[in-house]
């Protein structure tokens, strides 16, 4: 498993790129596959997600940040599409989205959106989001929308880190963090 993170301060935009048609066109079935339970409930079974519900799932994601009024600040890893790689823009910037891909390589495959959902869920827990650790949870969904430009199956898992009771997810260390959730 490959696992690709940036940050940023914009579920909206986000969404709306993971439900949209891609940078070449690639998105042929943007859909859930896994998310927070709130958000499963209503758009969980949908073959297909609009632009419209991404705009509804992003206020969802951001819900408890926008009632307890906590902000994230602070630097952001974001992806430069002209460079191919990752940068880091000095804060303080808005960085409550949590954003991290999950890919195979081009040659394992595409897996079974209940598997998805198996390895989102565990990914999501070890990675201390969900309260399975004690704390309040972070809001959050995984999307897939089809093979990536390489041909690997993937999911994008958004993350507002901002929990239900207003404290902040600690980021320190998520990229170690993210490495053994993925081994």
């Amino acid at each position: 498993m490959i696992a690709a993170i940036s940050e940023g301060g914009n579920s909206a935009g986000l969404l709306q790129y993971l439900v949209g048609r891609g940078r070449a066109n690639e998105h042929t079935s943007p859909h859930l596959v896994a998310g927070s339970d709130v958000i499963m409930r209503r758009w969980g079974a949908w073959d297909r997600l609009s632009a419209a519900q991404g705009f509804e799932i992003a206020k969802y994601v951001d819900q408890f940040m926008s009632e307890t009024g906590v902000k994230s600040m602070g630097k952001r890893r974001v992806f430069n599409e002209e460079t191919g790689e990752r940068e880091v823009i000095e804060g303080p910037v808005a960085n409550h989205v949590w954003h991290c891909s999950l890919s195979l390589r081009p040659d394992e495959g595409p897996l079974t959106d209940d598997k998805w959902r198996a390895i989102a869920q565990d990914f999501i827990d070890a990675m201390e989001f969900t309260g399975a650790d004690g704390r309040a949870e972070c809001r959050w969904a995984a999307v897939n929308h089809g093979r990536a430009k390489n041909g690997g199956d993937h999911i994008h898992i958004i993350v507002n880190v901002v929990r239900e009771d207003g404290t902040q997810w600690n980021r320190k260390q998520d990229q170690p963090r993210v490495q053994r959730a993925c081994n």
